[in-house]
This record gives structure tokens, C-alpha cells and sequence, in this order.
């Protein structure tokens, strides 16, 4: 009886990991994407402002 218990633990805390790294690539992945988004807004940005400073 006591060996199942622990078996379910250990199975509960693979899957949570597994979920764990699923949810970390994710958002890694999110987070690169905002991130190039949010270069490409400072590019235009910047580029629309050197227009209006040289108009």
C-alpha cells in the first residue's frame, strides 16, 4: 500500500514538470515575439520621429 501513493506522487510531480517546461516555452516564446514587436515599434518610432525632425 504504500509504494502506490508514492508512485502517483512521482507521476503527479513528471506531469507538473512537463507542464511547467510546456508553460516556460510558451511564454518564452511570447515573450520573444513582444519583444521583437516591441523593436519594431521603436524602429518606426524612431524612424517616423527622424522624418518629422528633418521636415
Amino acid at each position: 500500500n504504500y509504494s502506490t501513493p508514492y508512485h502517483s506522487n512521482s507521476s503527479k510531480q513528471r506531469s507538473r514538470q512537463k507542464n511547467l517546461n510546456k508553460y516556460n516555452q510558451v511564454m518564452c516564446k511570447i515573450y520573444s515575439q513582444r519583444l521583437k514587436s516591441e523593436i519594431l515599434k521603436g524602429k518606426v518610432n524612431f524612424s517616423r520621429h527622424e522624418i518629422m525632425m528633418n521636415t
